[in-house]
């Protein structure tokens, strides 16, 4: 039996079937005069002798994380990746397994009109400590988990933090040995 491929979505707002049998990507969509968008991003940290740091973009009139639209073809992944790699220079990300959030919210926009935009969240491990930042980004910084949710401008990013961080130490945490279980004596 021949696999049907997934369905998705045209702009036209028509359901459609890709050839490729693949995701097809749409970045912008208008629905009800609210423009729909797609990005992707991440919440990304190292790990240090004295502690885990995430990092966070200056936009200028907030702080968050690194995340930008969908192009036409793209995964959330893909286009996360990209993204890290245009805003930051940062090219070796490793996926923290598990971890994958959506949110959502609408604003106004003096060009655009109203729009809807869902971001997709990745976790991501990074070594490298140098940000060779992008135009749209006036500064960075590395922070430990209460310095980055006290930085963070929006409420809907401090709770993706905070999500990210209790992910983390419960994988801690079935990595360790429980130290309350004892080996039987010989």
């Amino acid at each position: 039996m021949k696999p049907v491929p997934p369905e998705t979505t045209n702009p036209q707002n028509k359901l459609v079937r890709t050839p490729h049998g693949g995701k097809a990507a749409r970045t912008r969509k208008q629905t009800r005069g609210v423009r729909r968008e797609y990005s992707a991003g991440f919440i990304l940290f190292r790990d240090l002798p004295q502690g885990r740091v995430y990092l966070l973009l200056d936009y200028g009139n907030h702080w968050d994380y690194p995340k930008g639209h969908l192009e036409a073809g793209e995964t959330a992944w893909v286009a996360a990746v990209r993204e890290l790699r245009e805003e930051t220079g940062i090219r070796q990300v490793d996926r923290v397994p598990g971890y994958e959030q959506k949110m959502e919210y609408q604003f106004v926009s003096g060009v655009k009109g109203r729009i809807h935009k869902q971001v997709t969240y990745f976790l991501g491990r990074t070594k490298t400590s140098q940000v060779n930042l992008s135009e749209e980004h006036c500064g960075y910084a590395w922070l430990p988990f209460e310095q980055a949710m006290a930085q963070l401008t929006y409420k809907n990013a401090q709770v993706l933090l905070a999500r990210a961080e209790q992910h983390l130490v419960q994988i801690l945490r079935k990595q360790q040995p429980n130290p309350t279980v004892q080996s039987p004596v010989q």
